[in-house]
């Protein structure tokens, strides 16, 4: 696997993600943000929607997992023990 002429154009040009954003198959399907990094990508491309890789769902996962993330209670959803 070796650096071609045409890999440095298409360096110059930019990234195969940007590419592929302004490419015709942008009138047909919208790009959507991924979650977790913001980057923009195509549904149907991402086996890991609503993340863009399969990087971002781990990590996300992991966020839950480590308890980063949490959901709101309210005053009156705490359980208080038993007086006995």
């Amino acid at each position: 696997m070796g650096f071609h002429i045409g890999d440095e154009r298409e360096w110059a040009e930019g990234s195969s993600t940007e590419k592929q954003i302004t490419s015709n198959k942008s009138k047909r399907e919208s790009p959507v943000r991924c979650s977790l990094c913001g980057k923009e990508f195509f549904r149907s491309e991402s086996g890991a929607f609503p993340f863009c890789t399969e990087r971002c769902r781990k990590i996300d996962l992991g966020n839950w997992l480590n308890e980063s993330y949490g959901l709101p209670i309210e005053d009156s959803e705490v359980f208080e023990e038993d007086e006995d």
